[in-house]
């Protein structure tokens, strides 16, 4: 009858506003959205991008790069596999739990960072990434 359902208008919105971003970034800009349900729904659609087993980070992968809140990069994503895989998990599910890492250092990275910190006597315990943690994580402290 020439009408639109409200979902068909936000599918189309939805499509139009993410055209031309890689799966993988469309499935990070649904979970620091919040959109957990859809971000899950396309990674089932590409279950080749999204290996269901978590990487456990050694100490030789440790981020080069000193890291803090609002960056977005590869380096985050390895630094939240290694708090996870250290038992400082950044939540039992949605944006940075295990397997459901992403490249963006928001307030879960932060504060599971500030924890893991603390925990290893790294002062002061605010969750910034640098020299200290980085030495900490590689066994050089």
């Amino acid at each position: 009858t020439g009408t639109q359902s409200s979902s068909d208008t936000e599918a189309s919105t939805s499509s139009i506003s993410m055209r031309g971003t890689s799966i993988k970034a469309r499935v990070d800009n649904l979970m620091r959205l919040g959109m957990e349900a859809k971000a899950r729904e396309l990674k089932a659609q590409w279950p080749q991008l999204f290996p269901t087993e978590v990487p456990i980070a050694t100490t030789s992968q440790v981020p080069e790069i000193d890291l803090e809140l609002g960056m977005e990069t590869a380096e985050v994503r390895l630094l939240q596999q290694m708090l996870n895989a250290r038992g400082f998990n950044l939540g039992e599910s949605g944006a940075g739990a295990p397997g459901e890492e992403t490249n963006y250092f928001g307030q879960r990275t932060r504060n599971a960072l500030a924890r893991y910190q603390a925990a290893n006597g790294i002062t002061p315990a605010v969750g910034y990434f640098g020299p200290l943690t980085r030495a900490q994580m590689s066994g050089a402290l």
